[in-house]
């Protein structure tokens, strides 16, 4: 039963002629086929990476922002005087980004049904190729002598990634809640590896040139890369028997049931203490990294390029590596730990953490501030960060999970709507990233 006879019936259509035809057998009684050229799999994890790149990628191009966005009369910038697009930027885009991305996941809720599941993703990764290439071509226009306009553009492309990453996002959500929970796991783990990628394919560029123009493109170019490899398994998917085993459209989706808002209803209600764990986990990463992490200046930061670690490495090695370092330690050890037995626990700590852990960064050095400074050492930023990202990856792993042990037959749609309830909190809390930036002021 391991050789599955796939024939294609269409080039975008999910329907695929095979096992599940033959007649008197019940698909679910045969044993899992092999996935022999691990399609599923890789799928699962670049999947994972590409859902994360649009909230991680662009913000870990620091330095491009920062020089993008400097006092344009000097031909360098200066981290402990930055200019208020240079402060602002990581704020106000994920105000954009929180906005856009619940649009698209209203829309995803309540129409994305009616479009086949491979040709969501054909449309989503692709889409998001274009745009991807578009904002690599534009890291080769002198924007000096309009930055405002170049911030509302950068804004408004970014903004549109991440409609497109939310719609893809969800309907992979429900798409591998199909599956095994391995497949779950290792799209999690693709999910905070995405990070991890990007933090060090930053740190490469860097090292291969000083100029900010040529690291943005050599960065961007690989990104897009990335990007057009989820466009090609998109494509290869449907000749996966795994894929075939566990979903197909040729027959059982049109026979099975569509979910209703009311079964989303009852899904959430099932889950609401997991719901609740995850917006406070949420709230405190949108606050903390990297609307604040990013602009925590190392103890050696001369400003001349004296000290490779503090002029040029600090920021995207001590706050995002270290970050998505640890959000990968995180999710490789998250289990569905969480039951309806010690759910009160979880959000007694869940709870701890967020007054406890997230109030320390804003006296970090963080610039500009008048702020005092509690913590002025490069080793003691990073301590936290380590806590914060490892704590923070374990928590949204169980809670991701742990759905089916709350939500039981209604898991894959809890598994759709969550990303998008979890997107809506966001973007109702998202005016207060910028607002507690100017806590660094107010002393």
């Amino acid at each position: 039963m391991d050789n599955f006879d796939l024939k294609k019936a269409s080039l975008l259509s999910d329907k695929v002629f095979g096992l599940h035809e033959i007649q008197g057998v019940n698909r679910r009684d045969l044993p899992a086929p092999k996935d022999k050229f691990y399609i599923a799999t890789i799928q699962a994890f670049i999947t994972g990476v590409v859902c994360i790149i649009p909230l991680t990628f662009f913000l870990q191009a620091n330095d491009y922002w920062m020089y993008k966005f400097r006092d344009a009369s000097k031909p360098t910038y200066d981290a402990n005087e930055k200019t208020d697009l240079q402060t602002q930027f990581a704020s106000i885009n994920t105000v954009v980004t929180s906005v856009m991305s619940v649009i698209a996941g209203t829309c995803t809720v309540l129409f994305a049904h009616r479009i086949e599941m491979r040709l969501r993703f054909l449309l989503s990764t692709g889409l998001m190729c274009v745009l991807f290439v578009l904002f690599t071509i534009l890291v080769k226009v002198d924007t000096d002598s309009w930055q405002s306009l170049f911030f509302g553009v950068a804004l408004i492309v970014m903004g549109a990634i991440a409609a497109i990453s939310a719609f893809f996002g969800m309907s992979a959500n429900g798409y591998f809640s199909r599956f095994p929970p391995f497949y779950m796991i290792v799209n999690l783990f693709g999910g905070a590896c995405g990070g991890l990628f990007g933090s060090s394919l930053q740190i490469i560029c860097l090292s291969v040139s000083d100029d900010s123009i040529v690291v943005a493109l050599i960065y961007f170019s690989c990104g897009t890369c990335i990007i057009f490899l989820s466009v090609i398994l998109s494509f290869a998917m449907k000749y996966s028997p795994v894929v075939q085993f566990y979903w197909f459209e040729a027959k059982e989706t049109q026979e099975r049931k569509k979910y209703t808002l009311k079964d989303y209803a009852i899904g959430v209600k099932k889950c609401w203490v997991l719901l609740m764990m995850i917006v406070i986990t949420f709230t405190t990463m949108s606050l903390t990294h990297p609307n604040l992490s990013n602009l925590v200046v190392s103890e050696s930061y001369t400003g001349k390029g004296l000290s490779p670690w503090g002029d040029k490495y600090f920021v995207v090695t001590g706050t995002f590596l270290l970050y998505d370092f640890f959000q990968v330690t995180g999710r490789f050890i998250s289990r569905p730990r969480i039951t309806k037995e010690n759910k009160w626990w979880y959000l007694l700590v869940v709870t701890i953490r967020a007054l406890v852990i997230t109030p320390l960064f804003l006296f970090c050095n963080a610039r500009p501030r008048t702020l005092t400074v509690w913590f002025p050492h490069d080793y003691q930023y990073m301590i936290m960060m380590v806590v914060f990202s490892f704590s923070l990856a374990v928590m949204i792993g169980d809670n991701i999970l742990s759905i089916p042990n709350f939500a039981e037959d209604k898991a894959e749609a809890v598994y759709t709507v969550f990303p998008g309830l979890m997107t809506a909190f966001g973007a109702v809390l998202s005016p207060l990233n910028p607002l507690y930036i100017k806590i660094l002021k107010s002393q």
